[in-house]
């Protein structure tokens, strides 16, 4: 392993397995992968589903390779990516950010700044879009808040590819946050998303969004079917007027 393991149990995800370490004096975690056939089969008919395979759009997963050199460059460039600290074969290491919160757990206790938050969010996703970095596999604990960082996005496993991957990147990024915040924060994220331009592709993002609210209704990120139809019909709104 790269760098001392330290004595607390590891952290499993879906296809990684996170170890805690010391790393240069400093708590890390080194993210080792794992195989999870299921989940990956599962994310490929989730995909299929919300209409994005048929739109010719792709799902891989990334090499840790990739990984890593995709968080460096996005956090090179500015973007609001944890940057990684070493990789060893295909292993990576990571700092540990032991006070970060979830978007969901920090929207539910920090009810002050959501709006400045969501204008980060939404301003760091078309940045990334103009510089050519598509995310993939935005939802809530991917992003997370940070007392030191603020919004930071983690885990890469994923690349999405295709003429419609900005598309559904936007689309994740916007159930997500809607899902995330609630009522509140439903009216910042229409005007945000009734007033983006030519960024994106409105009919295709909601048709995503729309995909993503059906087929995840009866899971723990789900319930705000409603609510998507909502926040895509009052954008809509806001687009005709302008």
């Amino acid at each position: 392993m790269n760098g001392r393991e330290l004595g607390r149990q590891p952290l499993t995800g879906g296809l990684n397995t996170n170890y805690f370490v010391d790393s240069q004096g400093r708590e890390a975690l080194l993210r080792v992968p794992r195989g999870n056939k299921d989940l990956f089969e599962n994310i490929v008919y989730e995909y299929q589903y919300i209409g994005f395979t048929a739109d010719a759009g792709r799902v891989r997963r990334r090499s840790p390779q990739e990984q890593f050199d995709f968080s460096w460059k996005a956090a090179k460039a500015g973007l609001l990516v944890l940057p990684p600290l070493a990789i060893d074969g295909d292993n990576i290491t990571y700092p540990f950010l032991s006070q970060a919160q979830t978007l969901d757990e920090y929207f539910r206790y920090h009810r002050s700044d959501q709006h400045v938050l969501i204008y980060k969010l939404i301003a760091d996703l078309q940045k990334a879009h103009s510089l050519g970095f598509v995310y993939g596999d935005r939802w809530s604990g991917n992003m997370l808040v940070d007392p030191q960082l603020g919004l930071v996005h983690i885990d890469f496993d994923l690349k999405i590819s295709g003429r419609t991957a900005v598309d559904l990147d936007v689309a994740q990024v916007f159930y997500h946050t809607l899902w995330a915040g609630g009522d509140e924060v439903l009216p910042l994220l229409a005007l945000m998303l009734g007033t983006s331009g030519n960024w994106f592709d409105f009919a295709k993002t909601s048709k995503y969004m729309l995909g993503f609210a059906k087929f995840l209704s009866k899971t723990p990120v789900g319930g705000i079917g409603d609510k998507t139809e909502e926040l895509i019909g009052v954008a809509d709104m806001i687009r005709s007027k302008n």
